[in-house]
């Protein structure tokens, strides 16, 4: 699992990041963590089409010269991320966050279960991904490749 945070603040930047990684470590699951500072940052990151996707992406609404808002939409079409969660101090942007891939809106200071939740439901939704693809005839080789299954 790959997670991204972006968030201005380092020391709530690393407050996600030890949730997260406590989490995945007690779930023993494989996983990466990959913190942006800035909205550009974030947005590189998804033009480049070498990286890998980001299954769970913790966005800040305030982010200096950026809003988190404006880089949603700016990569809401973008394959490199799968889901969103915004961790803000400003809950009157809460309805704004929300778009496709928004699974939920966490307001500062974030807790475990608050973070837990989020990304439980990022583990069920690629298990469930994972047998629809099974189910439909395709299999993945561990590393992100399809092909046809044999039945």
């Amino acid at each position: 699992m790959i997670i991204g945070i972006c968030d201005d603040n380092l020391d709530e930047q690393k407050k996600v990041s030890d949730i997260c990684r406590g989490i995945l470590t007690e779930q023993e699951k494989d996983f990466e963590i990959i913190k942006f500072s800035t909205g550009q940052q974030l947005i590189d990151y998804c033009n480049n089409d070498e990286n890998n996707e980001i299954d769970l992406l913790f966005l800040d609404i305030e982010l200096g010269q950026m809003n988190g808002i404006d880089i949603k939409d700016r990569i809401i079409k973008s394959d490199k991320i799968w889901r969103i969660s915004f961790v803000s101090g400003y809950n009157e942007y809460v309805y704004d966050a929300y778009s496709i891939k928004t699974i939920g809106f966490i307001l500062k200071p974030a807790y475990k279960e608050q973070i837990k939740k989020m990304i439980n439901i990022v583990i069920d939704e690629k298990e469930e991904n994972k047998v629809d693809r099974w189910a439909a005839g395709t299999v993945s080789d561990g590393n992100g490749k399809m092909s046809e299954a044999a039945f």
